[in-house]
């Protein structure tokens, strides 16, 4: 039996986005040979018998992992995107009051300077910056 993608809370994004891939591909491709199992801790795993093709497609998941973590970027993408948008909200609606700025706007100046998101815990972005850091670039201001 093969075992590979657990689903846990929490989890790390790119694994997130990895089981909700390859689970998508499976149901797609090979019905009828692979099941989910959970574990003791609550886990659900993508299992597949030796021997099927949907075993050999996940033994393949896994080794691309291995050289690249993100098995698809643009799904990948876009929920690291939304957790970016997520983290910085707050923040650009506490540092922006009197001023009309879209998260999209703020994202883009961001993006041009050298702040950074991180995933700081499981499935949380944070905005490595401290707030006038932040205002300086959301205001266009140079140092």
């Amino acid at each position: 039996m093969i075992r590979a993608f657990p689903y846990t809370e929490p989890q790390w994004l790119v694994d997130r986005m990895n089981h909700v891939h390859v689970k998508s591909e499976l149901m797609d491709r090979y019905r009828g040979q692979w099941s989910v199992e959970w574990d003791e801790d609550g886990a659900s795993w993508l299992c597949a018998q030796e021997g099927t093709a949907a075993a050999e497609y996940l033994k393949s998941m896994v080794e691309r992992t291995a050289n690249y973590p993100v098995l698809n970027e643009l799904d990948y993408g876009d929920a690291q995107f939304q957790g970016w948008g997520d983290a910085l909200r707050p923040r650009l609606d506490r540092l922006t009051t009197g001023t009309i700025m879209s998260v999209d706007e703020a994202l883009d100046r961001i993006f041009l300077s050298d702040l950074e998101f991180v995933e700081d815990e499981p499935m949380v972005f944070v905005l490595n910056a401290t707030d006038k850091e932040l205002r300086r670039v959301l205001e266009g201001e140079e140092e």
